[in-house]
């Protein structure tokens, strides 16, 4: 922890300073099965894809994502964005889907849904808060490495067109840039006028060091206090929630909830919560709050999802 734990104090009382001592679990809801290339855990989508002939063939039903929606309302889960592709679904279809996944949960949505154009925008304004860019890495060499086929500039032209809108990036730490590289992202922050930033860490063999991970959440907590910060973490990962809520992120985001519901490393992470400081809004972990007794268009999907959710791990 060395290095690091000055970084961690700081950031937890600028922290306590501007929010709550609280958090949560943001869920992000998938529209296809077939990822585009905005979707947020690249290499492993970019190798789902082709798994499917026609992306079109790969839509989810509409009502397994309202049965998401309507879940993530019910166990007090943000859903942290809604994200598909115009390869899989016309703006029009993303607009009338994410109206009605808005209508369920009861709240504008953050979607990802690709660099949109003005005209494209002016579509979700009914139903949508905020937009996501995938931008991935803000090191310009890394980038044209790693995400050539999510390139930059049209996101930044949809943050210049989204006047109506608040806006979001995501980052992925372990892409091989320097800690040094986070004065390009404070200043694409500033410059893009971000309100709302999800920290992913690279998931492979070697993994990222829980405390560099860290240390980018915390000088980011630093630099814009009153920023909201989502920190990814991975089945694997669950035992670092504690270190990262120190860092000052607000919620924490991709664990496979519905799948993982009441497991181990569900009831982590809310003990990391506890740990920190924090009060865990809404369950990862409580089965008696799956009891759904109303008639629901989408109860079959419901049932199948909360069919999983109740089985031990």
């Amino acid at each position: 922890m060395q290095g690091v734990e000055p970084y961690l104090n700081q950031a937890e009382e600028v922290y306590n300073e501007n929010f709550k001592p609280e958090t949560w679990f943001e869920s992000c809801i998938f529209l296809s099965e077939y990822p585009g290339t905005n979707d947020y855990d690249y290499n492993y989508w970019m190798a789902a894809r082709e798994l499917v002939a026609d992306p079109k063939m790969a839509k989810r039903s509409v009502n397994s994502l309202l049965a998401e929606a309507y879940l993530a309302k019910l166990l007090g889960w943000k859903v942290e964005f809604l994200t598909g592709n115009i390869g899989v679904y016309s703006v029009l279809e993303l607009a009338e889907i994410t109206k009605r996944i808005a209508e369920v949960y009861d709240e504008k949505m953050w979607v990802n849904y690709g660099a949109f154009s003005r005209s494209q925008l002016d579509v979700l304004k009914s139903c949508v808060k905020g937009i996501y860019g995938s931008i991935d890495t803000v090191n310009p060499d890394i980038h044209k490495r790693t995400s050539k086929e999510k390139p930059m500039e049209p996101i930044i032209r949809m943050f210049d067109d989204a006047r109506d809108f608040e806006k979001a990036i995501t980052i992925v730490v372990g892409l091989g840039e320097k800690i040094e590289d986070i004065a390009l992202l404070h200043r694409f922050i500033e410059n893009n006028k971000i309100s709302k930033i999800t920290f992913y860490p690279l998931n492979n063999e070697k993994g990222v060091d829980s405390f560099y991970y860290a240390k980018w959440v915390a000088q980011t907590r630093i630099r814009f206090p009153k920023i909201h910060i989502n920190a990814g973490t991975a089945l694997d990962r669950v035992a670092e929630t504690g270190l990262l809520l120190r860092a000052g992120a607000n919620a924490i985001s991709r664990f496979p909830a519905i799948n993982m519901f009441n497991s181990e490393q569900a009831r982590i992470i809310e003990e990391e919560a506890k740990n920190a400081g924090r009060k865990f809004l809404g369950t990862l972990t409580d089965v008696n709050r799956l009891n759904v007794n109303e008639d629901l268009v989408y109860k079959d999907k419901l049932d199948k999802y909360i069919e999983v959710m109740r089985k031990s791990k």
